[in-house]
Formats: structure tokens, C-alpha cells, sequence
């Protein structure tokens, strides 16, 4: 079933998320060179950065979580949590996945695309499906047309959410980096509780190679605010198409 891209109601909250944590740049780094021992921190993101593109594609696929909504992992029964895999330079993220949040014990959750720092567009999976889908995701810049082809298919519902957007005016989307996510809002310390989440098939694209991420020698990033280490990430596995995000702090 394709959904057409529907303008987000909660873009104001979004765009708080993403302006705090927009590009790698806002990643602090540890070591001089990004091999596959490099580590770096970030206080609302976990997952694995490819550097060094331009990248023209990066795919993943993996299970919406369920979250714990208990008031012992929320903040005043509130929490989110957002998994997606995107192209990024210094002032764009193109990005598409899903967004997973607690609400006063009940768990929600939303396909979504982006074309930062332009407002989200979701579709909410209420009554269709939830915690326990299979997600397939990719954002791939088509070099003909100079648009951001990105796809977040539900495969186990059959819904799909794409879009086809050139890179937002006055940017220059110059796809330095290509990453796979989880991302909490660095606003609040309300990173929704979403236990261990795999992802795997993780493939990234430049001009005409592509292979899985491992191989483009990825930062492995971990979610850490102000001393709070808020959530981990797994070695890479499956001759590095593959790792999992742990949960550990809001």
C-alpha cells in the first residue's frame, strides 16, 4: 500500500531533535582517522557513520521496537526514539524511518522522511501495524535528476512512504557522510527505551561500489549526554552489514 507523503503535525518537535544533532560535525571523534577502531560520541545519536563520500545511497533494513512506556524509562510518561538511515553533510540530513514514542503507557509509532532543515513528513502506522514490524529503509540520490529518492517500506503491513525532493534551497547537500541511526531528542532526557535493536542489511553506495558499511570504515557512534551514557552500539557483524543498538539511560 503507498502512502503519499503527508505534512507532518509534529514538525515543531522534530525539527528541535534534528537541529541539535544535524551533522556529523556535531560529533565529537576519538582518533585521528576514521577506520574501524574510531569511536566518537554524540548526545542524541547511536549507530555507525560512513565518512569520506559523497555517498549516492545507503540502505538498511530492521524491527520497529517495542518500547518499555513504564514511568521508570519515560520522563512524566513521555519518550521517544527515532530509527533511520540517511545522507548528511555539514547543513542537510535526507533521511527516512521511524519514529517510535511513549506517551502516558501507550507506544505509537510513525514512517517519516526528511529533507532537513525542511519539516518531516509522516504517516502514522495506528491501526495498521507497530512494535514488531519489518522495516526496510533507503535514501539514494539520483545524480540525473538531482533528487533525494527516499523509501520507508513496512514490509509486513505493505505500507510504503516515499518521496522525491531535490536538496533544500540555499544547501548544497554535498553527502559527505552516510549513517545509520537511532536518535533520541536532545532537548530532553527522553531517549524511549527500546531494549536492543538490530540492523542489518546495511549497505552504503558512493559513485558505483557499493558494499556494506563496514567496508567504508565507519565512526561507531554512542549515544552520551553530559556524562550519561545513554545507549550503545554492538561491533559490526556479517562482514559489517550488521550490528545491534542497546538501550542503557534516558
Amino acid at each position: 500500500m503507498l502512502r503519499a507523503p503527508v505534512p507532518s503535525l509534529r514538525a515543531m518537535r522534530r525539527l528541535v531533535v534534528m537541529v541539535a544533532a544535524a551533522t556529523v560535525a556535531m560529533i565529537t571523534v576519538n582518533g585521528a582517522n576514521a577506520d574501524a577502531s574510531q569511536s566518537a560520541t554524540s548526545p542524541n545519536w547511536d549507530g555507525y557513520v560512513a565518512v569520506g563520500g559523497p555517498f549516492r545511497e545507503v540502505q538498511a533494513q530492521w524491527t520497529i521496537p517495542s518500547l518499555d512506556c513504564s514511568p521508570s524509562t519515560t520522563l512524566d510518561g513521555y519518550s521517544i526514539a527515532f530509527s533511520w538511515v540517511g545522507l548528511d553533510d555539514d547543513d542537510t540530513v535526507e533521511q527516512g524511518g521511524v519514529i517510535s514514542e511513549c506517551s502516558l503507557g501507550v507506544e505509537d509509532n510513525w514512517l517519516f522522511w526528511e529533507m532537513w532543515p525542511n519539516a518531516a513528513h509522516e504517516y502514522p502506522l495506528a491501526g495498521i501495524g507497530g512494535a514488531g514490524d519489518h522495516i526496510a529503509a533507503s535514501v539514494r540520490y539520483v545524480g540525473r535528476s538531482g533528487l533525494y529518492e527516499i523509501t520507508v517500506t513496512d514490509t509486513t503491513t505493505k505500507t510504503q512512504l516515499k518521496a522525491a525532493e531535490p536538496c533544500p534551497s540555499g544547501s548544497l547537500c554535498v553527502r559527505s557522510a552516510a549513517e545509520v541511526i537511532t536518535e533520541g531528542n536532545s532537548s530532553e532526557d527522553n531517549l524511549g527505551d527500546y531494549g536492543a535493536m538490530t540492523y542489518t542489511r546495511i549497505e552504503v553506495t558512493n559513485g558505483t561500489r557499493t558494499k556494506p558499511i563496514g567496508w567504508w570504515d565507519p565512526v561507531a557512534v554512542t549515544q552520551e549526554d553530559s556524562g550519561v551514557v545513554k545507549a550503545t552500539v554492538s561491533p559490526l557483524e556479517k562482514n559489517g552489514s550488521e550490528f545491534t543498538a542497546k538501550w542503557e539511560h534516558l
